[in-house]
């Protein structure tokens, strides 16, 4: 297949994500999620430009027991939500009210061609599920991959990735994503060692 310019904007090496979160986040909890995605992503490669969003819901319960290790520096952009909200709307060039809902507890992945970006969000509660912050910033990077290299440029041109035409169905796409990153984890259980 062809790369055409339209892919290459998003098909890079060189970027290093960036990292947001809210402020008063669990550092313990930022580290071993971008702990999780340096390592995977130094075994199969970047791609950009990625943004993370680390976001704290309201309905979190606080729980310091398990955070045997601090790690200092875990060089996040702290803001409030709201100012997040901001900066996540000014990155994928959208306005406010088309803001993506921050208060569902999930995790997921997406992407803007107008200025090329793509983004993946966590609210997921690190005290409910930890092992989400290292099984799942790798199924989120997965989809990101599948972005960069997974389309066709007719697919990219016309901003239709979202459409099965061009993705596959989505138990494919998920399931990839799964059996990679479940795959990864296994062979590397030194990313649980701290949790």
């Amino acid at each position: 297949m062809e790369v055409s310019n339209i892919l290459v904007d998003f098909n890079t090496d060189h970027f290093d994500p960036i990292y947001y979160s809210t402020t008063g986040y669990p550092e313990f909890w930022e580290s071993v999620y971008r702990n999780s995605i340096e390592h995977f992503s130094e075994v199969w490669g970047k791609v950009g430009p990625l943004y993370f969003f680390l976001i704290q819901i309201n309905d979190w319960e606080v729980d310091l027991s398990n955070q045997s290790k601090l790690c200092a520096g875990s060089g996040f952009i702290r803001k409030s939500n709201s100012e997040l909200k901001k900066e996540y709307c000014r990155i994928v060039n959208r306005s406010e009210k088309h803001s993506v809902n921050w208060e569902d507890g999930n995790h997921g992945m997406s992407w803007s061609l107008n200025p090329d970006a793509m983004t993946i969000t966590m609210t997921m509660s690190p005290y409910r599920d930890p092992i989400q912050f290292v099984i799942g910033p790798i199924h989120e990077y997965m989809h990101a991959y599948q972005t960069v290299y997974g389309y066709s440029e007719k697919a990219v041109a016309s901003n239709q990735m979202g459409q099965s035409l061009w993705r596959g169905p989505s138990w494919w796409m998920e399931g990839s994503a799964t059996f990679v990153s479940a795959l990864y984890c296994y062979q590397n259980p030194v990313l649980f060692e701290n949790i």
